[in-house]
């Protein structure tokens, strides 16, 4: 696996991801999900899954979604509900990505299912917004691209773009790029703003509960090893001998050292 030795298997635990449309919340989850076994929750997923049914339910979200508006709590809550059994059988536990995004969704996660860890990603404003603007996808299969190339003192984000010119990695048809309709600069701001204004409370929510930790992110998938020594130290705050056992194991073969 990319950074963890097959032979960790970690003591489940529930993890919510925070942080701003854009910061990459979606892929640090995929890389830590892979590694350890986590099943990941994704707001936006789940959402993109519903409004692709026709259902009363996906109306009123579509609604919420063209105007940058915030889907309502409860439409959000409805769709964790639904999938929250599947997530509590994972013998690791799970990652929530992008969820809670209002205090009342915290309040009521933590009543269904309380977490063990938060962590908010963070990025600029300035380059979420060129990351977000830069964002395309491939016109045949929706395979995400990023055009934009940041490169501001420590954090450098390399454009996304296909391994072989030309073709999409996903479906190997040539490559058409085109942006998501919601993907403007006036609905981008709308969308940073929403989220600030809603997740203020969130994170003074978890930092009450002494279990908010940040991430500033600098490299996009190649900040995988500093993701792996944040994660493992997140881990071993619960200090009995094995997870200290783990940590020592960890180390080493991040190290090479067998």
């Amino acid at each position: 696996s990319m950074f963890y030795p097959r032979s960790v298997s970690l003591p489940f635990a529930r993890y919510v991801f925070l942080g701003p449309p854009g910061v990459g919340k979606g892929s640090y989850a995929r890389m830590l999900s892979d590694a350890l076994k986590l099943v990941t929750f994704s707001t936006g997923d789940a959402i993109r899954e519903e409004l692709a049914r026709s259902s009363p339910l996906s109306s009123r979200m579509r609604k919420a979604a063209e105007s940058g508006e915030l889907v309502p709590d409860e439409l959000v809550m409805d769709l964790f509900r639904r999938q929250l059994p599947t997530l509590e059988q994972s013998k690791s536990g799970y990652i929530l990505d992008g969820f809670p995004r209002t205090l009342k969704q915290a309040q009521e996660l933590q009543e269904l299912a309380p977490i063990k860890h938060a962590v908010e990603f963070r990025l600029p404003h300035a380059v979420l917004l060129q990351k977000l603007l830069g964002r395309r996808q491939c016109a045949s299969c929706t395979q995400p691209y990023n055009i934009s190339d940041v490169n501001e003192g420590e954090i450098v984000l390399p454009p996304v773009m296909p391994r072989v010119p030309g073709l999409c990695d996903r479906c190997e048809q040539p490559l058409r790029l085109i942006s998501r309709a919601d993907d403007t600069e006036a609905v981008i701001n709308s969308r940073l703003e929403s989220y600030s204004r809603e997740s203020a409370p969130v994170l003074q929510f978890y930092s009450d509960m002494k279990v908010l930790r940040r991430f500033d992110v600098e490299k996009g998938y190649d900040d995988a090893e500093r993701l792996q020594r944040f994660f493992s130290s997140l881990i071993v705050n619960e200090t009995p001998e094995d997870l200290i056992r783990m940590r020592v194991e960890l180390e080493r073969s991040l190290a090479g050292v067998n």
